[in-house]
């Protein structure tokens, strides 16, 4: 019980078990607002606010600016990919790539110093064979880029549990945290003094990073979970459509769970830094799934389920 108090746990397991938690109790029939799930969400959701968080740092918006340069760096091995990620959206303030040769670090470096000359520095490894590359961002980047990722970390969480179905969800999961949460993701110092006020931050974030244009159909009469149920049931048939192309199955969410859109209360380069985080770690987790599936075997006969039913 004692490694549930630690930031670090919180960050690394149990925020990524959350993620996945509310989606799987649905295909079961089960609320994730419904006791005893909508205590433990609270309780994970608040301590990310209040331990794994930190503060929005003064000048955050102008550091994230100078982030644009990177936008131009289009290469898409797979290192290329990596180093960008670190720079753009991970919270450590240094990463070392060992043993990816010489002419992996050449490339790399031909990037960097096109692309990233004033956002981080970077030196050749030679302590290892092959060598390897070592990038350290710039101290002004390292908080606002830190505080960035964990804001979308957190907002990922919200959108787990449906917390982009109905303004209902929100109260019923954040309870009196709800205004603490909106300050936190919004970058405010201290928590919003009208609920109202703080449940329209979170839906407008919310709108803002789904990238809503229009009103597909109001669900206002309609329970979240009845809602989050559809959505549940609309993504796992396209999933298991072998011939579903994996971006289809963000959309048919999205149409299931349409509301008017909300202004966004935050800065535009905010909103355009949270929207590339979350969609570069929604396309890296499809991979890594991707992955995984290839490396398990095609006939998972413990499961009970067949590899080629279609």
């Amino acid at each position: 019980m004692g490694r549930l108090v630690d930031a670090e746990y919180v960050e690394e397991t149990i925020a990524i078990v959350l993620t996945r938690l509310p989606n799987l109790l649905r295909l079961h029939d089960h609320c994730p607002t419904s006791p005893p799930f909508v205590s433990r969400l609270q309780s994970i959701l608040v301590y990310w606010i209040k331990e794994v968080m930190i503060p929005m740092p003064t000048g955050s918006q102008e550091v994230l600016d100078q982030l644009q340069p990177l936008d131009a760096w289009t290469c898409a091995c797979e290192h290329c990919v990596s180093v960008r990620a670190f720079l753009q959206e991970e919270p450590e303030g240094e990463m070392t790539w060992y043993k990816i040769g010489a002419p992996t670090v050449k490339h790399l470096t031909k990037f960097l110093k096109a692309h990233a000359g004033g956002i981080a520095a970077w030196s050749t490894v030679r302590s290892c064979s092959p060598q390897g590359i070592e990038v350290t961002k710039q101290p002004a980047f390292v908080n606002p880029v830190r505080w960035a990722s964990y804001r979308a970390r957190g907002v990922r969480l919200l959108q787990s549990i449906g917390a982009n179905v109905a303004v209902d969800v929100l109260r019923d999961v954040l309870g009196q945290y709800l205004p603490l949460v909106a300050a936190a993701l919004s970058g405010r110092a201290e928590p919003y003094d009208a609920v109202l006020e703080a449940e329209n931050v979170l839906r407008g974030l919310l709108a803002q990073i789904r990238g809503e244009t229009e009103t597909l159909r109001d669900i206002r009469t309609r329970s979240p979970c009845c809602a989050a149920a559809e959505a549940a049931t609309l993504a796992t048939d396209a999933i298991a459509d072998e011939e579903a192309d994996p971006t289809v199955v963000e959309p048919l969410v999205a149409g299931a769970l349409k509301r008017p859109r909300s202004p966004s209360p935050f800065p535009a380069s905010l909103d355009s830094t949270l929207s590339g985080i979350l969609w570069r770690q929604n396309h890296i987790e499809d991979g890594r799934a991707a992955q995984r599936i290839k490396r398990e075997d095609p006939e998972p006969i413990e499961l009970g389920v067949k590899a080629e039913d279609n």
